[in-house]
């Protein structure tokens, strides 16, 4: 079975010494500097874990992407809120991409917490700007 960091690599930081085109969100729980590097867009802060989105999001993104669901990575995460605490998981997505990651992963189709394809096309065309 391949490691997880094989499947997903945009789940992982990039290694120090390939850090390039940096830039950095101030924590609004915390007040900790938290930096993106090369097209990571989103990060746990390290002073209190919050979940932190990159502002220069939206105008990365030279193209409209073929699957809303999952921006074309092939896989979604969604939030989960259990015992007073958010959890992010992550479900393979239902399009082409999405089917060709292994199929130990589970889908969203296939998640009992995740929400419908549809939540999550809706959030990211508010996060792109996209009418339709």
């Amino acid at each position: 079975m391949k490691h997880i960091g094989d499947i997903l690599p945009e789940a992982m930081d990039y290694p120090e010494q390939t850090q390039q085109d940096r830039s950095f969100e101030v924590c609004m729980v915390c007040g900790y500097r938290v930096e993106f590097v090369n097209e990571q867009y989103k990060k746990r802060c390290h002073g209190c874990g919050t979940m932190i989105q990159a502002k220069y999001y939206a105008n990365t993104l030279n193209k409209v992407p073929k699957c809303l669901v999952c921006m074309d990575k092939g896989w979604a995460q969604y939030p989960v809120q259990s015992d007073g605490k958010v959890y992010n998981y992550a479900a393979r997505c239902d399009c082409p991409v999405g089917m060709k990651l292994p199929s130990n992963i589970l889908s969203l189709s296939q998640c009992k917490e995740a929400p419908g394809g549809e939540y999550l096309e809706n959030r990211n065309r508010v996060a792109l700007k996209i009418n339709n």
